[in-house]
């Protein structure tokens, strides 16, 4: 979770799904290449990649006050 800024997240090669607590809510996006979403300031997010599949993405915020918390 990045509080300080937005993420923009940019799926350049194969595909991945974007997970996001909104609200207390799991909101899944399948993102595929040439696709992208955005993570606003303070959203909980991961990603996962399909089985047997490979995924290359951009991820771009602002990292101060990054937070983790366990799957």
């Amino acid at each position: 979770m990045h509080p300080s800024g937005d993420e923009i997240v940019l799926c350049v090669e194969g595909a991945i799904e974007l997970i996001q607590d909104v609200d207390g809510k799991t909101v899944s996006t399948a993102l595929h290449s040439g696709q992208w979403a955005i993570n606003t300031a303070g959203t909980w997010h991961t990603a996962d990649v399909p089985p047997d599949s490979t995924a290359s993405c951009v991820f771009i915020t602002c990292g101060l006050g990054t937070q983790h918390r366990a799957r």
